[in-house]
This record gives C-alpha cells, structure tokens and sequence, in this order.
C-alpha cells in the first residue's frame, strides 16, 4: 500500500539541507505528523531517506507517542537508520525513550554507539549517568570511551 505524502513534504525530504522539514516540524500540522509516522512504520518498499528524514522529524516533533514506533524499526534498519532513530529517541528524552537506546550500547557500529553516547547525554539523569559509566568502561573503542566520560563529566559538574 503507497502512503501519500504532500507535494511539500516530498520537497523536503529532496532537499539538501533541512531548512524545508524544519519549517514542516515548526509549523506541527497533524497531517504531517501522521504521515512521518507512517512512512517509518512502512514496508520495505519505502525510501529509506525519506523513512530516516521521518525519523529524525519526529524526533524533534517532540511526541513522545513515536518511541513505540521507533522501536518497533530499529532492529530492521541499516546503520545510517539506526544513527536517526538513536537520535531521535534522545531528543524525545524519556525514560522509556532511554530503554529503547539501552539495547544499542553495544551496537557493531560505532557511529551508533556514539550516538547512544549522545543520546543519553541529552537525556540526563541518573539512569543515563549509569548508561554513560557502563559505556566510559566497557565500549570496545577508546574514542567511545573517552566520549562518554566527557560527557559524563559534563554532568558531575
């Protein structure tokens, strides 16, 4: 089934920069939403730009409905997929939004599980501290490692 995106939506997720979805996020219609939504939970028939620009919209949507959404996806997409999805559920910021980025820490990628570095710097909070201490010792990369623990650092302060 193709899901219908806007003339303008479909602009924006062309268009190099993010100037266009940004004014599509700000300006917060319901039907945008919807439809980013849809496009992330879709089969494996849609562009997998698009469904990563969805992500990253929804992300600073703001809806915090999304997380089962993002969850639901994660463990099917390639790592650009996964690096918007991490980021995404950092910049929704909840707990449970922590959980879901929790099973990536040992990601094979490490773009990923920088992410997941960032992302639990965005969030805050002791959970996400104790995230960051587990990646600060046991993250195979010294740069992942010297990362979290800057980032760490940031929040002893």
């Amino acid at each position: 089934m193709a899901i219908s995106v806007s003339n303008e939506l479909t602009r924006a997720f062309e268009a190099e920069e993010a100037e266009q979805l940004s004014e599509i996020i700000r300006r917060k219609k319901r039907e945008d939403f919807e439809t980013l939504r849809r496009l992330v939970l879709a089969g494996p028939d849609v562009n997998e730009a698009h469904r990563q620009k969805a992500i990253y919209a929804l992300g600073r949507w703001g809806d915090a409905g999304v997380i089962g959404d993002i969850e639901r996806i994660l463990p099917q997409l390639a790592e650009p997929g996964r690096i918007a999805a991490i980021d995404a559920l950092g910049r929704l910021g909840t707990q449970r939004a922590l959980e879901v980025i929790a099973q990536y820490e040992q990601d094979p990628s490490a773009q990923v599980r920088k992410l997941v570095v960032e992302a639990c710097n965005r969030i805050g909070g002791t959970k996400a501290e104790g995230r960051l201490r587990t990646i600060a010792r046991d993250d195979p990369e010294e740069w992942i490692r010297k990362l979290a623990l800057k980032r760490l650092e940031g929040h002893i302060r």
